[in-house]
């Protein structure tokens, strides 16, 4: 999403990996689209794309193919992408998933049930869910849910995106 966000023309994620033959297009399409006037291309790596071709050699690779078309900078975002301060509706979000959390254990309390639950939004509504849906709901390695619907708008904007 972030990649989106951004207009990223490239997003390397762990799911996809990273291939040779990827590699290749891509620099093929970065030295023509420079060519044809271009000034910024954004390519995004997640840590986990590929052990062996890392941001560092990716930015190596980019400037030694890239015909001294452009220029290429890398930053390693780590933790600050993660932090920074939280933003009103992080605030709000936050309080309301605590309160969602409260009511909940004090049912289950009530109940004398001793259910394992997660909440979160779930078509613009706060909802609970049990604990055993978790897996078939949440990549947990990867931290994010199985369903990213948001993936399917890559090829859109990829083809927006051609010259």
């Amino acid at each position: 999403m972030s990649g989106m966000a951004s207009g990223a023309e490239r997003i390397y994620l762990p799911e996809e990996g990273i291939t040779l033959k990827d590699l290749q297009a891509d620099v093929e399409r970065m030295v023509d689209s420079f060519g044809k006037g271009r000034r910024f291309y954004l390519t995004i790596r997640n840590e986990y794309a590929n052990d062996q071709y890392t941001t560092d050699f990716l930015a190596r690779l980019f400037e030694e193919e890239g015909s001294h078309l452009f220029d290429v900078r890398q930053a390693v975002l780590g933790h600050v992408q993660q932090g920074g301060n939280p933003s009103p509706f992080d605030r709000i979000l936050a309080t309301r998933l605590a309160a969602h959390c409260i009511d909940f254990l004090t049912g289950e309390l009530g109940r004398g049930g001793a259910a394992g639950a997660f909440v979160g939004l779930a078509e613009g509504k706060l909802t609970t869910f049990p604990i055993k849906q978790m897996p078939d709901m949440v990549d947990i390695a990867n931290r994010r849910p199985l369903e990213q619907w948001w993936l399917e708008l890559r090829s859109v904007l990829q083809a927006l995106a051609q010259p």
